[in-house]
């Protein structure tokens, strides 16, 4: 009996030895090495965030998430980075998107909201969960859930310093014109001495650039400006002020008839 005694204290101290190294090896091979962008490619995807191009500077990029939290993140117009890059969320991070896309409640959005507006960037968010997938777009008039979403990751791209934060976006709110405005174009007829490239040249700071002619004979011209810049209607007043402008008025969109 004084020999079983320690052959089973041994044995104990064996077995507790054991788990404890599997529990260690368990943990090491929980954590991930680096992936290459085309491993993490090849993951299933969570979800991914892109905004387009549009007549002005808007960034357009795209964003996407993929399992256990990869992410690469498409610079491609207007960004800080203007490249690709590969990030890895953490546990937290993973959690605040999912519960983000919970609140936004995509399954059930509209496929697009406001797509006939065409001088804004567009949206798109797609959703990908248990082999399901649904693509939603917008450019205006998307619910309130969209639009803090559509906040809240603009706020995580900005945070990462992918993407420049909007020009006094924390000092004032702009006003919000009627639809059928296009706040950042003005149809301008200038002074016939003036060539219309070259006038622009005097407002550059605001993003001021020459669209189309209107009319060449009038030298009327239609110019596009960065509403993140200047307010639309602190542009339109200073086009007012300015000697060589004889007319200014905001570019308005074709309205639909109904029968």
């Amino acid at each position: 009996m004084s020999y079983i005694l320690p052959a089973i204290g041994v044995l104990l101290m064996f077995l507790t030895f054991s788990c404890k190294s599997k529990q260690k090896a368990q943990v090491e091979s929980a954590v991930k090495k680096d992936l290459t962008e085309q491993e993490i490619r090849a993951l299933p995807k969570i979800i991914a965030y892109s905004k387009s191009p549009c007549y002005g500077r808007c960034p357009t990029f795209k964003m996407t998430v993929y399992q256990d939290g990869w992410t690469i993140f498409e610079g491609k117009r207007f960004t800080v980075v203007e490249d690709t890059l590969v990030m890895q969320l953490t546990p937290a991070q993973l959690a605040t998107l999912t519960e983000q896309c919970d609140k936004a409640d995509i399954w059930s959005a509209e496929k697009s909201y406001g797509m006939r507006i065409q001088d804004l960037p567009t949206t798109t968010v797609h959703l990908y969960e248990g082999g399901k997938d649904k693509a939603i777009q917008w450019r205006a008039r998307q619910p309130e859930r969209l639009k803090n979403f559509d906040k809240q990751m603009m706020g995580f791209v900005i945070e990462q310093g992918w993407v420049a934060p909007r020009k006094g976006a924390d000092k004032r709110k702009r006003e919000v014109l009627p639809d059928v405005i296009i706040d950042n174009e003005l149809i301008i007829q200038i002074d016939n001495t003036k060539e219309a490239t070259e006038w622009a040249l005097t407002y550059k700071q605001y993003g001021m650039q020459l669209k189309k002619p209107i009319s060449k004979l009038a030298n009327m011209y239609l110019f596009t400006f960065d509403v993140e810049a200047i307010d639309s209607k602190k542009m339109l007043a200073l086009m007012k002020e300015d000697k060589s402008v004889k007319r200014v008025e905001f570019n308005k969109r074709m309205q639909q008839r109904t029968r």
